[in-house]
């Protein structure tokens, strides 16, 4: 039987809440052990999977504190770095002048975006769903079709929506230095929302709280919206937490490799051929 649907209603405006300073605070601090080194080795894997040219421009879309960003950026390319929190921005730029490395930091609302310079290359990693509808996911996939160069490549990945929800309900726990930190998930199959707590209480019972809703998509869904904004699927994988290989029901993340197409809003010549059919893509990629 299919449970009713969750009776909290999504709270729409979550995203334009910055993470709390003391959360990225604690975050950097706890795991800079474990973080950095596979932000590195995620980073070359990216690099090998787009393949940029020397010099080539990169921009990612809500980069957060920099995890890909600053490694690109270190191995040479002119990144540009985009996201809508000017303090996770900071916090980011501070992280990279320590690492003596220089990239530019965009501030903006990733449905629509202004860069210096057309990009060859776009990452989106765990920054797609966190809009209210449809319609907004679509307009962020327009707005990064068109800071491409046509024939640049784009790298997003997004949960399994597939997959997510037999994982949840479900509640884990970390001990960290001390502080435990909890995650409980629960999804809406009504709306195919995940909804996360992630709470932190600190050695002298504090406690940290971050709440994040996001619309979790299928393959089929993402392969329609993305061929509708204009990208040629190349292929798919289980994105960076297996790259080996994309299983329907058992990765967790889907990664998709496209190449822009087409601009995403310009219109077609009166007369003109539509736009060469995109083939089904692989079904995965090492």
């Amino acid at each position: 039987m299919l449970r009713e649907p969750l009776e909290s209603t999504p709270d729409e405006t979550w995203w334009q809440r910055p993470m709390p300073d003391d959360l990225l605070v604690w975050f950097s601090e706890h795991m800079a052990d474990l973080m950095p080194a596979a932000s590195a080795a995620q980073a070359e894997m990216l690099r090998g999977w787009l393949d940029p040219p020397p010099g080539a421009i990169l921009l990612e879309v809500a980069c957060g504190e920099g995890r890909y960003a600053i490694p690109l950026a270190k191995a040479g390319y002119r990144v540009m770095a985009l996201d809508y929190h000017a303090n996770v921005l900071a916090f980011g730029k501070r992280r990279a002048e320590a690492e003596g490395v220089r990239l530019e930091w965009l501030e903006g609302d990733m449905r629509g975006f202004q860069v210096p310079r057309t990009a060859d290359v776009a990452l989106c990693t765990r920054g797609f769903g966190m809009f209210a509808t449809d319609a907004e996911h679509r307009r962020t996939l327009q707005a990064i079709n068109m800071a491409l160069k046509t024939g640049g490549k784009l790298f997003i990945d997004v949960p399994n929506r597939d997959c997510q929800f037999l994982l949840t309900p479900e509640t884990s726990y970390m001990d960290i230095d001390g502080a435990v930190a909890m995650l409980t998930r629960s999804f809406d199959l009504w709306t195919s929302r995940m909804h996360y707590e992630i709470k932190v209480r600190r050695p002298d019972s504090t406690e940290m709280v971050l709440k994040v809703d996001l619309r979790l998509y299928t393959l089929a869904e993402m392969v329609t919206m993305l061929q509708e904004t204009g990208f040629h699927i190349d292929y798919i994988n289980g994105s960076l937490e297996s790259p080996e290989g994309f299983e329907p029901v058992m990765s967790a993340r889907i990664g998709f490799m496209c190449t822009k197409q087409v601009d995403a809003l310009k219109p077609a010549r009166p007369g003109a051929p539509p736009p060469r059919p995109p083939g089904p893509p692989a079904p995965t990629r090492r």
